[in-house]
């Protein structure tokens, strides 16, 4: 996993998505869901610490969606969702921050 970010504002991508379906640990919005419906997907209710929503008791069909919601949001806010697209816009100069707009700033960590 890589995350990126530029070096002159605070904008940052945190992983690549690999959508190699086949392969048994593949990373990407499609797994991250199916994974959510699996752990959450019985009837219960979960009790939180107050880091996530102000903690207390939440049923796991909320936390489920709450969870399908933020993984849906990630994808949507992607500059490059594979590694391959941010190496190829990076190598032709078409690389440019989104929040900053420069290309020269850019570090992978």
């Amino acid at each position: 996993m890589t995350f990126i970010y530029c070096r002159h504002c605070d904008w940052g991508q945190d992983d690549f998505y690999d959508w190699r379906l086949w392969k048994r640990y593949s990373y990407n919005p499609v797994t991250k869901i199916l994974g959510y419906i699996k752990e959450y997907a019985r009837p219960r209710f979960i009790k939180f610490d107050p880091g996530f929503r102000g903690g207390g008791r939440f049923h796991s069909w909320d936390v489920m969606l709450f969870s399908i919601v933020r993984a849906l949001r990630e994808w949507y806010h992607m500059k490059w969702p594979t590694y391959r697209k941010w190496r190829k816009a990076y190598k032709s100069g078409k690389a440019t921050c989104p929040t900053c707009g420069r290309t020269d700033g850019f570090t992978e960590d």
